[in-house]
């Protein structure tokens, strides 16, 4: 039987995650994807991780939850928007379809 659960690739846009993110944490979240900071370390349908370089390294979780999706990242900076990290990542997921 086919499933008709989305993958994180399938999902993850620009606009969710301008809509998902404050203005300065996309910009410097996109600053960070162009200086080509994003490591994947895992990429599965329904889990991306990957480590953020910069001034200090982050690790960044996204997780599929049905057609909802997780994240958390090391920042712990206000985990009720991505953070720049979260949104560098999304970015490099965009970019990888």
């Amino acid at each position: 039987m086919k499933s008709n659960s989305k993958t994180i690739s399938e999902l993850m846009d620009e606009e969710l995650l301008r809509e998902s993110s404050i203005t300065s944490n996309f910009r410097l979240g996109k600053e960070l994807y162009e200086s080509k900071n994003v490591e994947i370390t895992e990429f599965t349908g329904a889990k991306v991780s990957a480590i953020v370089h910069g001034g200090t390294s982050r690790k960044v979780e996204l997780i599929l939850n049905k057609d909802f999706l997780n994240w958390k990242c090391t920042c712990r900076l206000n985990q009720d928007k991505y953070c720049k990290h979260t949104v560098a990542v999304g970015l490099e997921i965009i970019n990888k379809k």
